[in-house]
């Protein structure tokens, strides 16, 4: 998701909450099955997660990128989230975070579990594969 620099700060908080409302009401969902998983679901994660984030972070002061980075890896998120993440534009500053928390091998371990269940998908599995690899790279 691209935002100008002074999208969000120009609308009113009550404006900011409800969209985050609407939003959080609204959270795209991946198929039941782990190894279902679509470039677009990907896709279409990445960009609300993007949105929300960069709302709370408006909202609370904090920053977009460390608010996508504690989404992805709180305890019992869809490693498929993660994944999205590390597909987008956001991918390298969350790795930076990822780093920066200590938390580059956690996020390759779900990313190596999802990797269990498409053992039959050389696609999906080059996939994790390279996005395993982003999160390795030391960041900049």
């Amino acid at each position: 998701m691209v935002l100008l620099p002074y999208a969000l700060s120009s609308l009113h908080s009550d404006t900011l909450s409800q969209i985050q409302k609407h939003l959080a009401e609204n959270q795209p969902v991946f198929p039941d099955a782990l190894a279902t998983i679509d470039f677009l679901d990907l896709v279409r994660y990445s960009d609300w997660l993007s949105a929300i984030a960069a709302i709370e972070a408006s909202l609370s002061g904090g920053s977009t990128i460390d608010r996508i980075a504690t989404v992805v890896m709180q305890e019992g998120a869809d490693p498929r989230g993660l994944l999205a993440v590390v597909a987008s534009p956001a991918a390298e500053a969350v790795t930076r975070t990822l780093a920066q928390r200590g938390q580059t091998a956690a996020a390759q371990q779900k990313l190596a579990l999802l990797s269990l269940e498409v053992p039959n998908d050389v696609a999906m599995a080059r996939m994790i594969r390279e996005a395993q690899d982003i999160i390795g790279r030391r960041p900049p």
